[in-house]
């Protein structure tokens, strides 16, 4: 069964993986490189709504499916035409590993759905922004942002191919008294 075959039977529930074994699979066979993309692509699909309506579809969305939300335009010259990106797997991410009562243990406060509200802020008034590595490799952007008693960290993996900046993970902690030198 050819590549373009098992994406027209499985176009609803395919799963990532099996995407990325077949896609390595007929690199040299008869779709071009631009034709797999483009069917990739059509699987990744914008949310068109709002975002307290995303958060909640995000956070029940199944782990075949790929469903994202564009935040805003990019105004950093290094990533001219990219967008801030928000995905089912980022939310899930943070909810399942920021926003319990274990973050205290850490040092941390837990993540609210109303902090992903704040992304937007964070990303356009970052009070510093430094480069980084994402754990598959890719460049990645590490935001840090004081608002009001808290100083939220986000992260955002660079990805080239879609031109998208998307956030992979938040938290946040208090500011703590040593902070008061720091300029966030």
């Amino acid at each position: 069964m050819t590549f373009a075959q098992i994406l027209i039977r499985n176009t609803i529930n395919i799963n990532l993986l099996q995407i990325i074994r077949l896609f390595f699979q007929n690199l040299a066979r008869k779709l071009s490189f631009s034709q797999l993309a483009s069917l990739m692509d059509a699987l990744f699909k914008y949310y068109e709504g709002s975002m307290e309506n995303f958060i909640s579809q995000a956070r029940n969305e199944g782990d075949n499916n790929l469903i994202k939300i564009r935040l805003v335009p990019s105004s950093m010259p290094e990533y001219p035409g990219y967008w801030h990106v928000l995905d089912n797997f980022a939310v899930k991410h943070i909810m399942h590993r920021h926003s319990g009562n274990r973050e205290r243990l850490r040092g941390q406060e837990p993540v609210t759905l109303t902090d992903f509200f704040l992304i937007i802020q964070i990303v356009l008034e970052a009070d510093s922004i430094q480069p980084t590595k994402c754990a598959n490799g890719n460049q990645g952007l590490i935001y840090t942002k004081k608002i009001n008693d808290e100083i939220y960290t986000l992260i955002e993996e660079v990805r080239k191919g879609h031109s998208e900046l998307a956030a992979t993970t938040l938290y946040k902690r208090k500011k703590k008294l040593t902070d008061a030198k720091s300029p966030i």
